[in-house]
């Protein structure tokens, strides 16, 4: 494995005191030393003493490096790819390495001569072209020619063929108009028959003709006859309003069994109160209904699906998560719509755990911690995108506890 040389120094080759180099795997891969063992992305933090640092012993793959000025704040992360091998290896060949140069002149006349050659190749693509084209406009113009004499003949030929036609086909349609001319002569006599029937319909032998049915109607006839002995047969419009009027005269005591049918009924305007219901409950019940109880309170169940109601217990669980999920000893997270509240409270230097998808933030989140241990060294805190926690001391006392409060918006 490789080991990696530092040489860290401002613009005027002087070192500064209190940097720190911050290096981790980007992947979780396969380990080259140990064939049963992976590269996983932890945080190393090695100091720079006097402008230089060395890291022994790295895996060969990506590595992610960012430089923690004192008094600058942290650079961009430079990701860079350490070579297989052993022995040394600056960490200025890995930079350039990984980042192509190219001497500005030496560029600029590549891109002048590729474009000189794409030029010359397209102006003998367009002479090529033009010579093609001159020999396809003659061809084509005899081959016109010769079309159009052509379909002129065919034509010609056409209509006398179809003159032929017509010819032989006169005599065949006089033949058949004829017959259509008797075909539609029975249709109509038939559709006659069928009117007359369905006019006739099932009625009696005696009553299948006109002059039967006005013999019937007529003044005098049977059917007047029977009308008015059927109209003899009925009340008198007379006794129909007298009786009328003795029913509107009725009391409710007049009718047989209606004031003992009313017994007990409500009237129409009546009105309950929510006292009167007996059966109603504080309790949310299938099928029954729900009252507040003394105290103004209803109690429900947890909810099953978006749209239920939510009791107390349910809603302070949702909000109100310990976290991470592992090894997270000091560090709580609540969590209020998108906006997360992360508390470190005593958490020792390391790796604390993963926060849960819902509470990660969108980029990488770093804070300070007090220590009580030690007020001039003091801790900080590192979130990152995937929710890892990771808490660190300026000095590596196993003594350390950290103390500190962060706000941010979530992932999702």
């Amino acid at each position: 494995m490789k080991n990696i040389v530092f040489d860290v120094r401002d613009f005027g080759g002087q070192p500064h005191a209190d940097d720190v180099l911050v290096l981790w795997s980007p992947d979780l891969r396969g380990s080259v030393s140990r064939p049963d063992g992976v590269v996983a992305p932890y945080v190393r933090r090695v100091p720079i003493s006097g402008g230089s640092a060395r890291v022994a012993d790295v895996e060969p793959g990506r590595l992610c490096v960012r430089l923690e000025r004192c008094h600058a704040g942290a650079t961009d992360i430079v990701t860079v790819t350490v070579p297989s091998g052993s022995g040394d290896v600056s960490f200025r060949q890995l930079l350039e390495a990984s980042v192509p140069y190219e001497e500005p002149v030496i560029t600029r006349v590549s891109e002048l001569a590729a474009t000189a050659s794409v030029a010359a190749d397209r102006a003998q693509r367009d002479a090529e072209l033009a010579s093609s084209a001159r020999g396809a406009a003659v061809a084509t113009a005899a081959a016109s020619a010769r079309d159009t004499a052509n379909a002129i003949r065919s034509e010609i030929s056409g209509l006398s063929e179809q003159a032929r036609r017509a010819s032989e086909s006169a005599g065949t349609h006089e033949t058949r108009a004829r017959g259509h001319a008797d075909r539609a002569a029975s249709a109509a006599a038939d559709a006659v028959a069928r009117a007359v029937n369905q006019l006739k319909g099932a009625a009696p032998a005696a009553f299948d003709t006109l002059a039967e049915i006005a013999d019937r109607i007529k003044a005098g006839g049977s059917l007047e006859s029977e009308l008015l002995r059927k109209i003899a047969e009925k009340a008198s419009n007379a006794d129909f309003q007298t009786l009328k009027t003795r029913v509107d005269r009725l009391g409710i005591s007049a009718v047989s069994g209606l004031v003992s049918a009313l017994a007990g009924k409500a009237d129409a305007s009546h009105r309950h109160s929510a006292s009167d219901l007996t059966e109603a409950t504080p309790n949310v019940i299938h099928n029954w209904l729900v009252k507040r109880d003394a105290a103004g309170r209803a109690q429900v169940a947890a909810p099953a699906g978006s749209t239920d109601i939510a009791n107390k217990g349910y809603v302070d669980a949702k909000h109100m998560v310990l976290g991470p999920a592992s090894g997270g000893s000091g560090v709580t997270a609540r969590k209020t719509g998108r906006l997360v509240m992360v508390r470190v409270e005593g958490a020792t230097a390391g790796n604390k755990g993963t926060l849960p998808a819902g509470y990660r933030p969108i980029s990488t989140v770093d804070f300070f911690l007090t220590n009580p241990n030690s007020r001039s060294y003091p801790g900080w805190c590192n979130i990152l995108t995937d929710g890892t926690v990771f808490v660190n001391f300026s000095n590596s006392s196993g003594s350390n506890s950290g103390y500190g409060v962060v706000t941010y918006i979530s992932d999702s």
